[in-house]
């Protein structure tokens, strides 16, 4: 699965203050399927941890995805797209 994830560089002090920021990556995330909920709870509380720790993984695959397209021919690109 892969969750949108924003990314902010700091908090807003105020609510007043919070603006809309068009910065976002994905963030990829394996959900095993469990049989039942009590099962899942542990597997669900793992992949919550990865993401609240997957803070450089973030910036590096925003920074990726915003950057590395201006290296790259733009044919190159829509090959790697289309593939």
């Amino acid at each position: 699965m892969v969750i949108p994830v924003n990314i902010r560089y700091n908090f807003y002090p105020t609510a007043d203050d919070v603006k809309m920021e068009n910065k976002f990556c994905a963030l990829p995330v394996i959900l095993p399927l469990e049989k039942t909920m009590q099962s899942a709870y542990p597997v669900i509380q793992k992949s919550l941890k990865f993401i609240k720790s997957s803070f450089p993984t973030i910036f590096a695959l925003y920074a990726f995805s915003k950057y590395i397209p201006s290296f790259i021919p733009k044919h190159i690109s829509y090959l790697l797209v289309r593939s």
